[in-house]
């Protein structure tokens, strides 16, 4: 990451982490809709593979199955609210899910606290898959 910036979220889509200033040794998370990502990370989308393979410091990469790209914004839990169909998983679930696994994210790497639910299979989040 930049110079300053201690952890980094990328929002269902990759940058370069050789970028001016990036840090691969920091952490980052990629959560990511449900798909046929590892091995080989991501046919729909080569950069994430190239980004993800030039991180060398804790990362990991979520997917949640029910969800498509635009589950991972305000648009779910909004959708849901005015009838329109988004992906297969209930908007407030995503938005359930996306919250619980941002803040475990930051308390981990910001605070110092560990959050076990970034470790593995967690039976409260059943549809998230984690990859190394």
């Amino acid at each position: 990451m930049a110079a300053g910036i201690l952890a980094g979220l990328l929002a269902t889509v990759a940058v370069p982490v050789t970028a001016a200033g990036a840090d691969p040794t920091s952490p980052v998370a990629l959560p990511a809709p449900s798909g046929p990502y590892p091995v080989g990370m991501s046919r729909l989308h080569p950069s994430w593979d190239t980004a993800w393979q030039g991180l060398s410091g804790w990362r990991r990469w979520f997917t949640v199955t029910g969800t498509v790209h635009m589950s991972f914004s305000d648009y779910a839990p909004l959708a849901k609210r005015f009838g329109l169909p988004l992906a297969a998983l209930d908007g407030d679930r995503t938005d359930e899910i996306v919250r619980v696994y941002v803040a475990a994210f930051f308390d981990t790497h910001l605070r110092g606290a560990a959050r076990p639910v970034l470790d593995g299979a967690d039976p409260d989040y059943p549809e998230v898959t984690r990859f190394p």
